[in-house]
């Protein structure tokens, strides 16, 4: 068992150094303006990083880079950073409201910081993010980021007031006359509502501008047939009289179950909820050696059914377009179809079947939007709890196909 799970750990490892070893074509400018084109390791950070990772070549070892020594860096078509001396309010929201700042006002500070570029054009907006928080900048015409300053504050105790400096900021920089100062008013502390009026400024202007900003992706779900192989064995112990132990040893089996999968739209989809209802049997025979005068031996039976209910929480590492691996953890609940172990020439020890919740851990790989393969390993179960004098060791590691419907 050891050795097993000793072998899956190595596998997940290796295999996530691999996925996670995916570079994309990008870019970084240095202190002297020198451009070196290179594949950067896009991590899809949520804080916005002082450092990034690259390659000059696939088979080069990777690299840092660092805001001391980079002033942009990016991945074409997907995002870009600047680095800028900036004033910024250091200032974070706490999560409880009864905590809040009473002063109302920005208490800027010199920082030198990477800002992510969501627009770039005459009129640029950008976004710092840290832990639990978004601040933005705007620059017109290659000036200086400025911030765009917002808060909430504490007039007394109870009073919870806004400084909403940023619509006054937007309505005297960036007039047009398809901008109106409702415009500005109307415009929440929100990536999505800067993005829209930043875009209809510059089109207004009349100034070409480039996004560099992806929306959030939607939460996907997916259906997926899922037959397989279980490989399982069953041993049964009797703690009183030895006669009763029956080894049933291993054999294969049959299962297939239907995987409900919810994808969540954070972190690059790489998250997902899954639920996946299994029938799975095991059924066997075994002659054991029986005290009497006049029989051997007797034969057992078991036959177990069950419809497994697995609720778990899987992580993707992504390889290509087109590939990538992934590891599952659940939490699994049975509902038990009437199963027994039936002694044959003494019935009176013979013994219902019942399962326990257990725990399973798998590693697949997925090509494509439809095929996949997992290898899935559960924990032992004791069919036999409520038996006093027997217990039951059932061992079960199944291999998975996948085929995913929509």
């Amino acid at each position: 068992m050891k050795k097993f799970y000793l072998q899956v750990i190595f596998l997940i490892i290796c295999s996530t150094s691999i996925a996670q070893a995916n570079f994309d074509k990008g870019y970084f400018i240095d202190n002297n303006g020198n451009k070196t084109t290179c594949l950067i390791k896009n991590t899809g950070w949520k804080e916005t990083p002082t450092k990034f990772q690259y390659k000059l070549s696939e088979n080069d070892d990777p690299k840092f880079a660092t805001i001391k020594t980079v002033k942009e860096f990016g991945i074409s078509k997907v995002f870009i950073y600047k680095r800028d001396t900036v004033l910024i309010d250091p200032y974070v929201e706490p999560g409880d409201k009864k905590q809040l700042d009473y002063t109302p006002q920005p208490d800027y500070k010199e920082k030198m910081i990477f800002l992510k570029v969501l627009i770039n054009g005459r009129a640029s907006l950008y976004s710092y993010s840290g832990p639990g928080y978004q601040k933005f900048f705007y620059s017109f015409k290659n000036t200086t980021p400025k911030q765009l300053f917002y808060k909430r504050y504490l007039l007394n105790n109870t009073t919870i007031k806004e400084n909403n400096q940023y619509k006054q900021q937007l309505f005297n920089n960036f007039k047009c006359e398809t901008l109106s100062s409702k415009d500005a008013l109307k415009v929440d502390y929100s990536r999505k509502d800067f993005i829209k009026f930043f875009k209809k400024f510059n089109e207004c202007k009349g100034f070409e501008y480039l996004a560099f900003y992806q929306e959030q992706s939607k939460s996907k779900f997916n259906l997926t047939v899922r037959p397989g192989v279980n490989f399982n064995s069953l041993s049964v112990t009797n703690r009183i009289n030895p006669a009763f132990n029956v080894d049933f040893e291993s054999q294969s089996t049959f299962r297939i179950g239907i995987e409900a999968e919810l994808i969540f739209g954070f972190n690059q989809n790489k998250w997902s909820l899954i639920f996946e209802p299994t029938y799975q049997y095991f059924k066997s025979n075994k002659v054991i050696p029986f005290r009497s005068t006049e029989i051997e031996s007797q034969s057992v039976n078991v036959d177990y059914k069950s419809i497994e209910l697995p609720l778990g929480i899987r992580h993707y590492f992504y390889i290509s377009d087109n590939s990538k691996i992934f590891i599952n953890a659940s939490l699994v609940y049975n509902i038990d179809i009437p199963s027994k172990i039936d002694y044959e020439l003494a019935p009176s020890f013979d013994l219902e079947l019942t399962s326990n919740v257990n725990f399973a851990i798998g590693f697949g790989y997925k090509y494509g939007k439809n095929l996949s393969l997992e290898l899935r390993h559960y924990t032992n179960q004791d069919f036999v709890k409520v038996y006093r004098d027997f217990s039951s060791n059932y061992q079960k590691t199944s291999i998975i196909l996948g085929y995913t419907l929509f």
